[in-house]
């Protein structure tokens, strides 16, 4: 029975070539993912806040849950 499923199974793969659609979806992806972050930057100059808040946020909220995290591994918590 799960040999008969197997079979089948690489029948369907082969028959629908996803070797290459997932070889092709990750081409376009990474293809894809530097015009995105240069609109992304693009539209953050335009937004109310500066890199210096940014870096407050990412401090604050990043930084202290990392070593929270990372006391709570170690047993320091």
């Amino acid at each position: 029975m799960y040999l008969k499923y197997a079979r089948s199974l690489m029948k369907r793969f082969a028959d629908h070539d996803l070797i290459s659609l997932g070889a092709q979806c990750a081409y376009f992806l990474l293809l894809s993912l530097f015009p995105f972050l240069i609109f992304i930057v693009t539209l953050l100059t335009y937004l109310p806040f500066t890199f210096q808040d940014v870096y407050n946020l990412l401090e604050e909220d990043y930084v202290l849950l990392k070593c929270s995290a990372l006391w709570r591994i170690n047993g320091k918590y």
